[in-house]
């Protein structure tokens, strides 16, 4: 992911976009599975999560790729088999489930590693 450092809000969320509709091109996927919005306490983290959302649906809606929402429990339910499970237990389980090698791994790369596997188990059924 590109990431835009200075500058104002609208050249983050055109970086943004267009990373993401050159990896929508180049890998050609068949869905673009994502995260619902959940309410955040921290309202700035909340508004930044809404605003990448945003610019990562206009680039799924630019190619017509279809789009998939899951919630953070179908996501938790999907990986641990529990959806109330935290974050440390969805993060135990990847390695388990995909055979990943060890290594300390970012916080939105977990998530979009278990946002994958979810639309692999419960996206098998809808599509």
């Amino acid at each position: 992911m590109t990431r835009v450092t200075t500058g104002s809000a609208w050249q983050w969320w055109r970086a943004t976009h267009r990373g993401r509709l050159s990896a929508i091109k180049k890998y050609a996927p068949d869905i673009l599975a994502i995260e619902t919005l959940f309410f955040n306490k921290n309202i700035k983290t909340a508004v930044g999560v809404a605003e990448a959302r945003g610019a990562i649906l206009v680039a799924a809606g630019n190619t017509s790729l279809s789009v998939v929402e899951y919630s953070p429990q179908q996501i938790k339910s999907a990986v641990t088999g529990y959806g109330g499970a935290d974050k440390t237990a969805v993060a135990r389980m990847l390695p388990l489930l995909l055979s990943l090698p060890e290594k300390k791994r970012l916080d939105d790369e977990l998530d979009a590693i278990a946002i994958g596997i979810t639309a692999l188990s419960i996206g098998s059924s809808r599509h």
